[in-house]
């Protein structure tokens, strides 16, 4: 029921424009969201006029001739008809996207430890990556990471605002300000300020961070995929070159895939996405199982996969209780666990990778990040568990510099694979994974420490 009053809503008020055969759509009738590409040849404005029955624009995607639209079932039928003249080429379910709430949260309340100075929280999540070597040569200056999520609260004391900007999926929702709240921990991993009293510490805490809110709060929180292929657009109008998005569904379709992939060769974007929190054995996850979009899995502190990962990601990160930023009434810290927070690590550092060689190119950036990442599965090459491996920053900057140390004189760390430029980027499948064996037992989250009186 309240997405139905979602819709009616959306509806009236789009159809304030409309003329010739549109009519209101009533709150008793059943509407469906659809995302309908036209013919090559056929104006969209006499396309949609030709349709009988109610129906109501919401986007626009000249570059894939299609629109998002909302009819109800005469329009719909109509649509159909459409489809035997070759107006219509094809009628995709508007499938919803979520956030991906992260499991395993741990509230930190920082009155309990009033030193963060003193690294009573220290995470090892930077380390094991090798960000504190890379952080000697860039910390992301120049480059802009675009944030697909639930808003930004702007005002939490370890971001820098003057980084942020953004704008509003639709009029209702403000870019900073994050009700679920969600973004603000992804904001926090990629881009929390360094060298203060606080004990998170971003990635690339140097880079601009745009942010397009989609997801409204916890009783709306949900895209249509029409409305996430329009916010990497507006990311990409912005300049951003990294789209970060810890979101997603089980459903894939066509016109979905089609407008990222457009975009992607348009803009050189990087797409990274989180591969999805329901276990190893769960159906692939979208937008991370598409073709131009990196998946991400998430690891714990011991390089073993997180229980929730699923399987056939490209590569991994860590994403077990991870401290993070919390924003809006609870602003504070938090640990989460979760795919979403393994995403917001690559995303970061591949700003790292566009800082220190701004011309590089989307190939580059990926076979950097996939070439030098440490093999975690059962040998060289990609595999369902941990993909390419744990993504390895210093090792991924020696790539993207050719292959040669970052400054003179300087050594190249043995962890480090030989250079080589070329690696395949086609991803494997298999019809159904297989859990694979435990290698080690279950072990507890470590506790807190507690300061001394």
């Amino acid at each position: 029921l309240l997405f139905q009053i979602f819709l009616f809503k959306i509806t009236t008020a789009l159809l304030d424009d409309l003329v010739g055969s549109y009519r209101v759509i009533g709150d008793s009738s059943e509407t469906f969201g659809k995302f309908v590409q036209f013919g090559d040849d056929v104006e969209f404005q006499y396309a949609l006029q030709s349709i009988e029955g109610a129906v109501a624009t919401r986007n626009e995607f000249s570059y894939i001739d299609a629109y998002a639209v909302i009819v109800d079932q005469e329009g719909l039928d109509s649509m159909m008809k459409q489809m035997e003249n070759g107006i219509v080429t094809q009628i995709n379910d508007d499938i919803l996207r979520k956030p991906l709430f992260n499991q395993q949260r741990q509230s930190v309340d920082q009155s309990l430890h009033p030193v963060f100075s003193n690294r009573l929280l220290q995470d090892c999540n930077l380390d094991l990556i090798q960000i504190p070597e890379a952080h000697q040569y860039t910390k992301g200056e120049g480059v802009k990471v675009c944030i697909i999520d639930s808003g930004v609260d702007i005002q939490h004391f370890d971001l820098d605002t003057k980084t942020f900007s953004g704008l509003n999926a639709d009029s209702g929702l403000e870019w900073n300000i994050d009700l679920i709240p969600h973004g603000t921990h992804i904001a926090g991993i990629i881009s929390a300020v360094h060298d203060n009293a606080f004990e998170v510490e971003g990635i690339a805490p140097d880079s601009d961070i745009f942010v397009v809110r989609v997801f409204e709060n916890s009783s709306r929180g949900f895209e249509f995929a029409s409305g996430l292929v329009k916010a990497v657009e507006r990311c990409a109008i912005a300049g951003a070159k990294i789209i970060n998005m810890s979101l997603g569904g089980f459903e894939s379709i066509d016109l979905e895939q089609k407008g990222f992939s457009n975009l992607v060769d348009k803009f050189g974007l990087l797409i990274v996405a989180a591969g999805g929190n329901n276990g190893f054995t769960a159906p692939p996850f979208y937008p991370a199982s598409y073709e131009d979009v990196i998946s991400v899995g998430a690891i714990d502190e011991l390089k073993f996969r997180w229980f929730g990962s699923q399987a056939f990601v490209d590569i991994v990160a860590p994403g077990v209780e991870v401290l993070g930023l919390v924003g809006g009434t609870q602003s504070g810290f938090e640990r989460q666990s979760g795919t979403s927070i393994a995403c917001a690590h690559i995303s970061g550092v591949a700003a790292l990778l566009w800082s220190w060689n701004p011309s590089a190119t989307l190939s580059e950036i990926k076979t950097a990040l996939f070439n030098t990442a440490e093999v975690l599965g059962s040998g060289e090459g990609k595999d369902a568990e941990f993909g390419y491996g744990m993504v390895q920053a210093m090792c991924a900057l020696i790539h993207i510099n050719g292959g040669s140390s970052l400054e003179a004189g300087a050594s190249i760390p043995l962890s480090c694979p030989p250079y080589n430029a070329n690696i395949p980027l086609t991803p494997i499948s298999t019809p159904q994974p297989t859990i694979p064996p435990t290698r080690q037992p279950t072990h507890s989250p470590t506790p807190l420490p507690t300061p001394l009186p």
